[in-house]
């Protein structure tokens, strides 16, 4: 008996892994009295489940699965993590080249050092900042 049920379990295993999902009614058909048990229904559910295969009251059509997919691709991906959201800002602001970042930096380090434009030296670039 339990040889039979194992049979069964990987009869439904192979057609859910090649389907993407079982139906309850194939589910019903296999397995017809052999699974009365609560217990055992969830083992079968359990061992489904490890492998990927949903259970699904009616098969859906590929075309319904296809525009599916489509459509949570095209979705934008929701961030909760305010680390992650930051980040993915940062990620759109384009950086500045060697170029730009090398006189900016020395005017950071100008204006750290307490200089006004007026005293030692003036502005490092002979200019006064706005």
């Amino acid at each position: 008996m339990i040889k039979k049920l194992e049979d069964k379990l990987k009869q439904l295993i192979e057609e859910g892994k090649r389907d993407g999902f079982i139906t309850y009614d194939r589910f019903n058909e296999i397995f017809p009295e052999d699974c009365n048990s609560p217990e055992r229904i969830d083992e079968i559910f359990a061992t489904l489940d490890t492998h990927g295969i949903d259970l699904r009251d009616e098969p859906a059509s590929a075309a319904d699965d296809a525009t599916d997919t489509a459509e949570l691709e095209s979705l934008p991906e929701k961030i909760d993590d305010p680390v992650r959201m930051y980040l993915t800002q940062m990620g759109e602001i384009p950086l500045l080249s060697r170029a730009e970042e090398v006189p900016e930096a020395d005017l950071l380090q100008w204006a750290c050092r307490g200089n006004d434009g007026e005293g030692a030296g003036g502005h490092p670039e002979g200019r006064h900042r706005p």
